[in-house]
């Protein structure tokens, strides 16, 4: 009997095992603020950990992997309470820089996400940078809380913004793809707006620079060959980080706000949780 049971457990546990050990090849750059992906240096918040599988490196205050030479950080966001488990909380002066990498120079279908809680709706008359790829792709609030990207290359250019605002001190799951000929803005996995489009997203069209440039979440992130400082800071808090290498579909946008993000787990505790319970003296199985 404890032979047979040992084999339907296997049965059960071995294609969560399986989808564990590989990630949607999709997935570039994924942040879920959790404690086993927060980096401290000299107890401070200094980086974050990637679970994309693409080893990209996230780090706090800085440019171009310097500590920041513009404008004047007051330390690192705080961890506070997000959507799923932690979120980190952007004041208005910090910021993280996702250091540029093939996995997230993309440019024919992409698909950007992020849970966020903005404090304000506005920081001054611009933007707020909830994610930008600078010169490359946008995704951000303006003009007193609508949801807006801007992708340099894709015709017809400027800034799409949603058709609803968001509200101050609320949690909104926002969503941004773009699959070579339409742009979709999405709000709470509602579509907000639909663009006509064309063209390819440029990795470069910086003044004074022909390589590509950070990706800054709560700020946009401008690296010193750009001669322009920092801008655009985020005041609120952002939880739950996705950048896709396609265009997501409406029902995995509407998984991705039911249930949040599948992070990846580790086989050797699954298994061993599972050893233990097939192995408990108290266990009926």
């Amino acid at each position: 009997m404890r032979a047979l049971s040992l084999a339907v457990l296997f049965i059960i546990f071995l294609p969560l095992l399986a989808f564990s050990q590989a990630l949607d090849e999709h997935t570039a750059l994924l942040l879920n603020f959790e404690g086993d992906s927060l980096v401290s240096e000299g107890g401070e918040l200094a980086g974050i950990i990637d679970h994309s599988g693409n080893d990209n490196e996230v780090l706090v205050n800085t440019q171009g992997g310097d500590p920041a030479i513009t404008g004047n950080p007051s330390g690192p966001p705080e961890v506070v309470p997000g959507k799923f488990g932690n979120a980190l909380y952007f004041d208005g002066t910090n910021y993280l820089e996702v250091m540029t990498s093939e996995s997230v120079e993309i440019v024919d279908q992409i698909t950007l996400e992020a849970w966020i809680k903005p404090e304000i709706l506005s920081l001054g008359a611009d933007n707020m940078t909830i994610l930008t790829k600078d010169c490359s792709y946008y995704m951000v609030l303006r003009d007193n809380g609508f949801l807006a990207t801007y992708f340099y290359g894709v015709e017809p250019p400027g800034y799409h913004l949603s058709a609803g605002a968001l509200e101050a001190g609320e949690w909104s799951h926002i969503a941004i793809t773009f699959d070579g000929s339409q742009v979709t803005l999405y709000i709470n996995a509602k579509v907000e707006a639909e663009v006509g489009v064309g063209g390819e997203i440029l990795l470069s069209d910086c003044a004074n620079c022909d390589d590509p440039q950070s990706i800054g979440i709560g700020c946009e992130v401008r690296l010193p060959e750009r001669g322009a400082p920092n801008q655009r800071f985020f005041q609120g808090a952002i939880d739950e980080v996705r950048i896709s290498n396609i265009a997501r579909t409406a029902d995995e946008i509407k998984e991705s706000f039911t249930n949040g993000l599948k992070m990846p787990v580790e086989p050797e505790d699954k298994l061993a949780a599972t050893w233990g319970l097939i192995k408990s003296p108290g266990s009926s199985r």
